[in-house]
């Protein structure tokens, strides 16, 4: 799921409380959460230029995936999210979680953009590889 890049630690917290609830309510199990950090989106999203990507995998039924959705449709800080069938069939309680305190701890630190800052760098290199100012006199004309 993206959600909006003003997100904060709590909100994120929150969200993911909100998520695992739902499971436990409707007999899933939530598996995996990762922050991805924020990223530049490839088209605008409402006013969003930027998200904040967070991956989450769980087991549960398709009654469990609607009441998710649903939820995730009037969380206010949710701007997109997909939800992909891996499997059918799974029993959730056959499945161990890798979800503890220092995992969900880790999923609500938001990371900076990894594109961010690149025309900078990009621009700052180019000049170096163009700039003459060395000492071999090839910048001289010849008479």
């Amino acid at each position: 799921m993206i959600l909006k890049p003003e997100t904060h630690k709590e909100g994120i917290r929150e969200l993911a409380g909100r998520i695992q609830g739902i499971l436990d309510r409707n007999g899933g199990r939530l598996q995996k959460i990762d922050n991805w950090g924020t990223r530049t989106l490839a088209y605008p999203i409402g006013r969003n230029k930027k998200g904040i990507y967070l991956y989450i995998r769980y087991l549960g039924g398709s009654g469990m995936v609607k009441e998710l959705e649903r939820n995730l449709r009037i969380y206010d800080d949710v701007v997109r999210y997909l939800t992909v069938m891996i499997d059918e069939d799974v029993d959730p309680g056959m499945r161990p979680s890798d979800i503890d305190e220092e995992t969900l701890e880790a999923a609500t630190e938001i990371a900076p953009d990894p594109l961010e800052g690149r025309s900078e760098m990009a621009e700052e290199i180019y000049h170096k590889a163009n700039d003459d100012d060395d000492d071999d006199d090839d910048d001289e004309d010849d008479d």
